[in-house]
């Protein structure tokens, strides 16, 4: 999505004002609650570990929300831009919006729950308006990406919140407009459609009348009939069809959601796991979580400087050998890309063949990016299949630096 369709989604206001400053001082001293009764904070809502991120989730996807959804993330591989800015957002569009901001680590939350394309992550900020569902087009909730943000440079953060903030103050102001006008403006817009509905059907009859005059024989009007008819058993079945399709569907996402609340309430108050602090942290609680699937030795060579984020990437070597005892990996390169997009929020590079690596005298030959760029910035796992395909398991051999 380009900025100058942004723009055009922001359309600036015609007076630059703001929420009023008693509306703010009402909201430090007592608690204010929007339509769908969520309460409105004072300062930036805070997302910092998955059972929050499935929260937000199904605030995002709610059908009763009412007010807009700001969500701010943190970019992966450099520091934020803008320090604060979803502090600042909170404060400048404060009674017109929530302002969410999700750490860097449970992005995939949001892309796991909303599909990539109606995700935020990697730096973005986006605008999440009530009646979102998984069908809603992208650009019907604007994202403005990291990169648009660092090419605004120093006015990157008056940009971000005067479009942001202009935007909620139109649809704010908007809603609360005297209808009426609006109101006879559609009923006249119903009485004509109505006119020109009757004046059709008049056509149309008058046209059937023509039709049926200039025919002569009753077998030529009994074979009209019965093709008509036929018509309309063929369109019925469709419909039916379409209905039951619909229906199905209706039940998957009845039964996804159930599935969703019922974690949420096996789960109770218990403490969210603790995410590894480093590669290393990372690499143990992959030892202990994947020994069914993934092999360490202990002369493992790793150098890297993904940190913490190397237990995703296990966790996607983890998936891929799961592919491999059912039999379902197919295109070892397309699975491989799909399996690190949904674990790290970018795809890896399975490049298979000599490595120059050898482990206990024997080449390695399986190997995947994690990370691509220059020669000395590419990063990699390598490692050597073990067992038959139903029992599969990876020897990891190696993590980082590209040989």
């Amino acid at each position: 999505m380009s900025w100058e369709e942004i723009e055009e989604r922001f359309a600036p206001a015609p007076f630059q004002v703001q929420p009023p400053r008693f509306l703010q001082d009402l909201g430090a001293a007592i608690r204010l609650q929007s339509n769908d009764g969520m309460d409105l904070p004072t300062s930036v809502l805070e997302v910092t570990d998955s059972e929050a991120a499935e929260l937000l989730a199904e605030e995002i996807l709610s059908p009763d929300r009412t007010i807009p959804l700001i969500v701010v993330t943190e970019p992966v591989y450099t520091s934020p831009k803008i320090p604060d800015l979803g502090q600042k957002l909170a404060k400048h569009i404060f009674g017109l919006g929530r302002v969410v901001r999700v750490g860097r680590s449970m992005t995939w939350v949001l892309s796991q729950r909303l599909g990539k394309e109606l995700s935020v992550f990697d730096g973005g900020v986006r605008t999440y308006w009530p009646g979102l569902t998984v069908t809603t087009a992208p650009r019907d909730m604007p994202l403005i990406t990291r990169k648009k943000i660092a090419e605004f440079g120093n006015e990157a953060e008056r940009a971000i919140l005067r479009t942001i903030g202009q935007k909620l103050i139109l649809v704010a102001t908007a809603r609360y407009r005297e209808p009426r006008e609006i109101r006879e403006f559609q009923l006249a817009l119903d009485r004509e459609e109505r006119e020109a509905v009757a004046t059709s059907q008049a056509a149309l009859r008058a046209e059937l009348n023509t039709t049926l005059s200039k025919l002569s024989e009753a077998k030529e009007l009994e074979q009209i009939a019965l093709s008509e008819n036929q018509r309309l058993e063929t369109e019925n079945e469709d419909l039916e069809a379409e209905v039951k399709a619909l229906r199905a569907e209706a039940r998957n996402w009845k039964d996804r959601h159930d599935a969703v609340l019922h974690q949420l309430k096996e789960r109770g108050g218990k403490p969210a796991p603790q995410p590894p602090s480093d590669e290393h942290e990372a690499v143990q609680s992959a030892k202990e979580q994947f020994s069914a699937t993934l092999v360490f030795p202990d002369d493992l060579e790793m150098e890297t400087d993904l940190g913490p984020f190397v237990y995703e990437a296990l966790a996607a070597m983890n998936d891929a050998v799961l592919l491999e005892r059912k039999g379902t990996m197919g295109d070892r390169r397309k699975a491989f890309a799909e399996i690190f997009g949904k674990r790290m929020n970018h795809p890896a590079k399975y490049e298979p063949g000599l490595t120059g690596l050898r482990y206990h005298g024997e080449e390695i030959r399986e190997r995947v990016h994690i990370k691509s760029g220059k020669p000395e910035d590419t990063e990699s796992i390598y490692w050597q299949p073990q067992g038959a395909s139903a029992d599969r398991k990876y020897v990891i051999v190696r993590i980082g630096r590209h040989l």
